[in-house]
Parts: C-alpha cells; sequence; structure tokens
C-alpha cells in the first residue's frame, strides 16, 4: 500500500506580490481551508522552501512564535511552502516604532527584549543574514477597559539562512548584514537578554534529536533529498556543531557577536 509523504493544501487562489518586502516571497494564497498564506517557491532559488520548514519548526520548537507553515500545492502541481496571515496587525512602521523603542503607542508586548535576544541568537545558528524589521509581525488584541493593547511578536522569513548549506554559514556574520545591523538598533531600545540567548542554546544542544525529527517530519522529498538530510543531520549531531553553539555562546556573552 502506497503511503503519501505529505498531504498538501490546494491552492484555490492565488495573488503575485507586486512589490516584494521580504526576499523569496512570490505571492499570496488562499487555501481551500479558506485561509490566506503568503507563499515561496524555491524555482528561483534552491533549497528556499526546505530552508523555510525547517527553521520554522525549529523556532516553533524552541518556542519562538512563528506563523503555521503548509505545505500548498498550485493547480500545476507544484508544492510550494505558506505561512498563515497573521491578524489583526499593526503596520509595518508602527511595528518598526516598537522594535526600535521609538514613542507614540501604547502597545505593550510581554518578554519583548526575551524574544528579540533569543530570535538573534537563533539567526546565528542558522546563519540568517536579512533579519530585518519587516521580518517581525505584530498582531495585536483589542484593550479592555483602562488597559493597553496588547501586541504578540511573530517571526517570519528564514529563506535567507545558510542552516542547510553548512559551509556557506561562517560565523561572525557580516557587519552589515541585516541581521546585525539591525539587530544593533534593536539591543540599543531594548538591550540584550543573555539569559533567554543561552537558554535557547542550550535547548538547541540538548535537543538536537528532537528538532531535527520535528522539522523533517511533513517535509516533501523534491524540497530536501535524502542525500542532503542525511548530510545535514550528520552535521547537526557533529562536535563541529556543538562548538558552533559553544562560539556563538561565547560570542554573545563576551560582546564580540552584538
Amino acid at each position: 500500500m502506497t503511503q503519501l509523504e505529505v498531504i498538501p493544501l490546494r491552492a484555490v487562489q492565488y495573488l503575485p506580490i507586486a512589490v516584494r518586502r521580504t526576499a523569496h516571497a512570490i505571492g499570496r494564497a488562499m487555501g481551500e481551508d479558506g485561509k490566506y498564506y503568503f507563499v515561496k517557491s524555491g524555482l528561483e532559488v534552491e533549497l528556499v522552501c526546505a530552508t523555510e520548514w525547517v527553521c520554522n519548526s525549529i523556532a516553533d520548537s524552541l518556542n519562538l512564535p512563528v506563523p503555521s507553515p503548509k505545505v500548498l500545492q498550485t493547480p500545476e502541481g507544484t508544492l510550494i511552502y505558506g505561512t498563515q496571515e497573521i491578524g489583526p496587525k499593526l503596520p509595518e512602521i508602527e511595528a518598526a516604532r516598537i522594535l526600535f523603542g521609538q514613542g507614540g503607542n501604547s502597545i505593550f508586548v510581554p518578554e519583548l527584549a526575551n524574544l528579540l535576544s533569543s530570535t538573534y541568537a537563533l539567526d546565528l545558528v542558522i546563519g540568517n543574514l536579512d533579519r530585518h524589521q519587516d521580518n517581525f509581525i505584530i498582531s495585536v488584541n483589542g484593550p479592555t477597559g483602562p488597559s493597553p493593547q496588547v501586541g504578540h511578536i511573530h517571526l517570519i522569513d528564514f529563506g535567507s539562512a545558510d542552516f542547510l548549506q553548512p559551509t556557506k554559514a561562517a560565523l561572525p556574520l557580516p557587519q552589515m548584514s541585516n541581521t546585525v545591523r539591525v539587530g544593533r538598533q534593536i539591543r540599543k531600545a531594548h538591550g540584550f537578554a543573555d539569559s533567554a540567548a543561552s537558554t535557547l542554546l542550550s535547548r538547541f544542544k540538548d535537543g538536537r534529536k528532537f528538532l531535527l525529527d520535528r522539522a523533517f517530519f511533513g517535509m516533501p522529498g523534491e524540497w530536501l533529498s535524502k542525500e542532503q538530510r542525511e548530510s545535514f543531520a550528520n552535521w547537526i549531531g557533529s562536535v563541529q556543531f556543538e562548538n558552533r553553539l559553544s562560539l556563538i555562546g561565547e560570542g554573545l556573552s563576551n560582546g564580540k557577536y552584538l
């Protein structure tokens, strides 16, 4: 009996993006479940779908807030990566004001410094060069009584990470990369929670098998071949990867990677 490796969600409507605000995004699709998804494909850049799937899963397993991912199928049969649209959300300019500590709103975002610091640590691990302010979506809940609105951070766009290509994921990240440059602006406003970053690195080290098993589950084989999966799994389980985690921890503690 043949078993399916994945049951994709059929895309019934597709709207291409006129102006790309994040790398690799190709459009917005409505699935047969009636929900909207921002979608990416690997037609232009190799491994984009696999990178997004693996990194989104690992972030979720490490308790960082990410949108729900889906494997969508186009009318032509191509499998593409999608994340469920988040709303209601703040306009990008207002979200950036919160990230950069600029005044003008009364929105409270719980655990903001811890989340931002953990995210920076993860981006170093996965070799993500392109974390900028538009990669943080802030959804909002309406106020109740005199209480301020509550905002919730969501991380998007892992497609520029070199995680699945270890030979490219060199440390430290380039000083003028968006991840480092924008990260410094964010830390100027909110500081850096070293304990939160250290906890994420420790969980990554101790949970590698679980993280990898969960990340590979449900991912189409055409996004990442068996040989590529085996090579990647060997690297994650290696002493070299442990050393990478240790190097990042030291670099964050002594400020070299900040």
